[in-house]
């Protein structure tokens, strides 16, 4: 199990209400889009993904997507930065 943290706020304009981040492994799927909501202060947003366990290991590294605005409005973010934690390892 991981956790997924991002420290963001609303953009000063044309801001988006939420953060959606998404977890691919590349390999034996994805944590699936992750709404996290924004304030108008840098604050840490996270979420938790049971990544697969894949015999031998994973050989693709997993990569992190980050999306403001899925309406395609041009609504946006500000990100101070995102990082991956392990909370649980396998065995």
């Amino acid at each position: 199990q991981i956790e997924v943290g991002v420290v963001a706020r609303k953009a000063q304009t044309n801001s988006a209400e939420n953060l959606h981040v998404v977890y691919a492994t590349q390999q034996a799927g994805n944590s699936g889009w992750q709404k996290l909501p924004l304030e108008p202060e840098f604050s840490l947003v996270s979420f938790k993904y049971d990544v697969p366990f894949v015999q031998g290991g994973y050989t693709i590294p997993a990569i992190i997507v980050l999306h403001s605005d899925a309406s395609g409005a041009g609504r946006a973010a500000e990100v101070l930065g995102v990082y991956v934690k392990v909370l649980k390892a396998p065995g």
